[in-house]
């Protein structure tokens, strides 16, 4: 889908650049989809007050014209004047280099504090919503609403062009729409997106709201909701939820005390298969057999295991067994790779 974005204001003869913005089309293939960095550029054009035109992408059946035009690019990118652009920081520094005063908006930040305000949210929700364990869910949250209290007294705290030294009144809370002022900038095209994903999929999959009490976010939010060029440049929650529905972690009951004795178990034996594999003490051993294909002696991998195992791990040939057998599921899997890069194991497949 492709369509053109007016601006008002331009004088009869202004030769304005020829812009194309391609963003990530939605679960229709046609309407705006999930991505907060397609948003941002979407956001930035808009406020410029430059025309340009916008072509979602439907990622699952990409035009042969676009693979062409971008090979191995997923959006968002522009052309301007025919020019591929694909990385968004420099994109936004070039428009906002390019598409400069007197005849567009500059939209960088005045306070440079606004920049790196809520600049750790989406990582913390990120965490948050992908975790699957409820012993770990209330400290992952505590994190994530460390990050928007900041965030709420940031938007809360005056700046000093809301100061008025001559004045008698003590002004102590902000009253300012957005991060750097009543107006948006860079700085609010790159957090609004992710604040507002933060909202409508924590609320969806986690039951979580942000706090009333964090007014300041909440006015930022209220304001944002106002203006056009946050709202037509937004998917639809809808959309973000589809978007987040194979990220977003199901809440899982704690392990029992059976399996958890289980873990340790597999993961004693997935340490020790590595390490004889490495040292050749055992040259039947499961990686090895995995590996070349070479018939297992599971007796002696058992004997083995049982014998290098300490006391308080000990534990039935049957059980070593199963283990093995997970191993073997685990490496048709990929997640082993032997001694590759010093990979995790133990933490890819038992976490």
């Amino acid at each position: 889908m492709a369509l053109s974005v007016p601006v008002n204001g331009l004088e009869d003869g202004d030769k304005e650049p020829l812009i194309e913005l391609f963003v990530k089309a939605g679960s229709d293939g046609e309407s705006i989809g999930n991505c907060p960095f397609s948003q941002r550029l979407f956001m930035i054009l808009w406020l410029k007050g430059v025309v340009f035109s916008v072509t979602t992408v439907d990622l699952k059946r990409k035009p042969a014209d676009l693979q062409n035009l971008a090979p191995g690019t997923h959006p968002p990118f522009i052309t301007y004047n025919g020019e591929v652009k694909t990385d968004v920081n420099k994109i936004e520094e070039f428009l906002e280099e390019v598409l400069s005063p007197p005849k567009y908006l500059k939209l960088s930040p005045k306070h440079p504090e606004s920049n790196t305000a809520g600049m750790d949210i989406f990582a913390k929700f990120s965490a948050f919503i992908k975790n699957s364990r409820p012993e770990t869910n209330e400290a992952l949250e505590r994190g994530l609403l460390k990050t928007l209290q900041k965030l709420d007294e940031y938007l809360n705290s005056p700046l000093p062009d809301e100061i008025d030294e001559n004045s008698m009144e003590d002004i102590t809370v902000s009253t300012r729409k957005f991060l750097d002022g009543n107006e948006m900038t860079l700085a609010d095209c790159n957090l609004l997106p992710k604040l507002h994903i933060v909202k409508v999929v924590a609320k969806k999959y986690r039951n979580f709201d942000i706090p009333k009490e964090m007014t300041g976010i909440w006015r930022y939010l209220t304001n944002a909701y106002s203006r056009d060029e946050f709202t037509n440049t937004c998917p639809g929650e809808k959309e973000i939820e589809i978007a987040y529905s194979d990220v977003a972690k199901r809440l899982t009951k704690p392990s029992s005390r059976k399996d958890q004795v289980y873990r340790e178990r597999l993961a004693y034996v997935l340490k020790e298969v590595r390490h004889s594999h490495v040292k050749g003490y055992l040259p039947t051993c499961p990686m090895a057999s995995l590996v070349k294909g070479t018939p297992v002696s599971v007796a002696n991998t058992n004997a083995f295991l049982l014998g290098s195992m300490p006391l308080s791990m000990r534990c039935s040939s049957a059980d070593i067994s199963l283990c093995l057998n997970d191993l073997a599921t685990l490496a048709r899997e990929d997640v082993y790779v032997g001694e590759d890069a010093n990979r995790s194991t133990e933490t890819a497949s038992l976490e």
